[in-house]
């Protein structure tokens, strides 16, 4: 299900400049019937403290974003979610008789119903000569081999792909009107890749998370 609405709050800036002027973009604006959807929290994002990295002078260009887009779940989609949980929580206690792994799975349920309740922070990024800044987390460019810009249900992404093999994919978050900008800024130090959803990547999207 592609999200009713997604839009973020950006704030645009670069070495030279003394002013960040706000700019929200809104895309997909309302559902047929009025109702807002789960996405609708990419309008008023809670805002997370950003660190004093971000203001050095070696920064190229910094913006706000989302963290993370947030898919809508229908009460289907939690009704699934128990109903899976129950069934292999009953495989562990009648069948293997394990109350351990039952403890687990209640554990988990419990986790992935927080998590799915949860709401994307608003973030600080910024692109220094060395590094990419998220928060109060710096990344080194040398930590990443190459970049690809990717849709996600019509919303791009830009995905940073670590040297260590087994480590996470690094995904951010843009204006669609600032696009360039950054690809242009993430350019000068990472070269451009084309990369589709990987299997886990799809996994994700198909479970909405």
């Amino acid at each position: 299900m592609v999200p009713q609405q997604f839009a973020i709050i950006t704030h645009m800036a670069n070495a030279n400049s003394k002013q960040t002027p706000d700019k929200v973009v809104e895309q997909n604006p309302s559902t047929d019937n009025g109702t807002p959807g789960a996405a609708d929290a990419y309008f008023n994002p809670p805002r997370r403290p950003a660190s004093e990295r971000h203001g050095h002078d070696d920064v190229v260009l910094n913006w706000e974003a989302s963290e993370y887009m947030l898919h809508d779940k229908s009460f289907l989609w939690y009704v699934v979610l128990v109903i899976g949980a129950a069934a292999l929580g009953a495989v562990f206690y009648f069948v293997l008789k394990d109350i351990s792994s039952l403890i687990v799975v209640v554990l988990l349920l419990i986790a992935v119903f927080v998590y799915s309740k949860r709401q994307p922070h608003t973030l600080a990024y910024s692109i220094t000569e060395s590094s990419l800044i998220i928060g109060h987390k710096e990344h080194h460019f040398e930590e990443f081999k190459s970049f690809s810009v990717i849709s996600e249900d019509g919303i791009e992404n830009i995905t940073l792909i670590p040297v260590k093999r087994f480590a996470p994919p690094l995904s951010i978050y843009f204006d669609p009107n600032d696009r360039t900008t950054i690809v242009e800024a993430l350019s000068a130090h990472l070269p451009q890749v084309e990369r589709s959803q990987d299997v886990i990547d799809q996994l994700s999207r198909k479970l909405k998370f």
